[in-house]
């Protein structure tokens, strides 16, 4: 995961976007991240007065994000729609109050990226797909909270809204939990400086996650504050910020990457099974620029390089990162 041992190495660095911090905590405080598995369910809403079919908007608007240094999106089945995973580390290191949702059931992916994080995973209603690849450290929202760690279920609060998506967790009072549990981690590798001019523009581009809907993920860079705003399909993606949904603002990053990656569906058409195993190709999209890279898994870490074998570093900011299908997922650059 870009895990490339600097002088100083943070999770979002001194952002643009979120409150900067300068990664003393991060190397005082070494501590496990915790990763959320988050709806994005389809709903309408209205874009220059027409109404709108997307995933993650109007009603089905998720909370928390904001906070999240990485947020991942993977194909939920093979129909096109996905699920989000939120990383969160920086601001519980910061003792900041972090809370998210609605979170819902998992798939293998989510196991495998928690994996290569040392992670802890909170997710509910279940769990679909090889549990095997999932940490010692994965939480679930339901029955197991009773079960094996009943003082995590006060973290959890139900919001008044439609089922399933209903699930709110306290983030931060969760990973207080799991103090006695810490790893040293290291984030990303961050540079500030400007990518090549020789290198193509990305700029407006979207991502189609399959062949049977039109779900897509567009990005658009905004020079001016140099981040991307994610769109899906016409809609600009806001997160609430906390399950009370009385403030809502904007979601963009810094950096985009699209991992393609063996998926496959041999059970269930609503069950995908990800090969994160070997290497793959990769391109990422930083500063209004396109890198062409690769990825690979080697330790159980995840690295993403330049065609020429380098580690890449990426912008100060927040990181999206699409596990997109290598064989139905498709990008397409205006």
């Amino acid at each position: 995961m870009l895990r490339h041992h600097m002088d100083a190495c943070f999770w979002r660095c001194q952002s643009r976007m979120d409150q900067p911090h300068n990664g003393s905590a991060i190397a005082a405080q070494p501590t496990a991240p915790m990763l959320v598995v988050i709806s994005h369910a389809s709903a309408t809403a209205k874009v220059n007065g027409h109404e709108t079919t997307a995933q993650g908007v109007g009603k089905a608007q998720a909370w928390g994000g904001q906070k999240a240094d990485i947020i991942y999106e993977a194909p939920l089945s093979q129909y096109g729609e996905t699920r989000l995973l939120y990383l969160f580390h920086d601001a519980l290191v910061n003792g900041e109050k972090v809370e998210a949702g609605p979170i819902r059931s998992a798939r293998d992916i989510h196991a495998q990226l928690t994996a290569c994080w040392n992670a802890g995973l909170i997710y509910a209603n279940g769990f679909s797909g090889n549990l095997t690849a999932a940490p010692s450290l994965a939480l679930v929202s339901d029955k197991a909270f009773t079960d094996n760690m009943p003082e995590v279920r006060a973290c959890m609060t139900t919001v008044k809204r439609r089922v399933p998506d209903h699930r709110s967790i306290d983030v931060a009072a969760v990973h207080a939990l799991l103090q006695d549990q810490r790893f040293q981690v290291s984030g990303f590798a961050f540079s500030a400086a400007e990518p090549d001019e020789d290198l193509p523009s990305a700029t407006d581009f979207k991502l189609k996650w399959g062949d049977k809907k039109a779900f897509f993920s567009r990005f658009v860079y905004e020079e001016a504050g140099e981040a991307y705003q994610w769109y899906s399909n016409k809609v600009p993606m806001k997160n609430w910020h906390d399950s009370s949904r009385r403030e809502e603002s904007l979601l963009k990053f810094s950096n985009i990457i699209i991992q393609y990656t063996p998926i496959s569906y041999p059970c269930s058409r609503i069950v995908p099974e990800t090969d994160l195993s070997g290497t793959g190709r990769a391109q990422i999209a930083l500063g209004g620029k396109l890198v062409e890279a690769t990825w690979k898994k080697e330790n159980g870490e995840i690295w993403y390089m330049d065609l020429q074998g380098e580690k890449i570093s990426l912008r100060p900011g927040k990181t999206y990162i699409a596990i997109l299908p290598d064989d139905q997922g498709k990008i397409t650059f205006r």
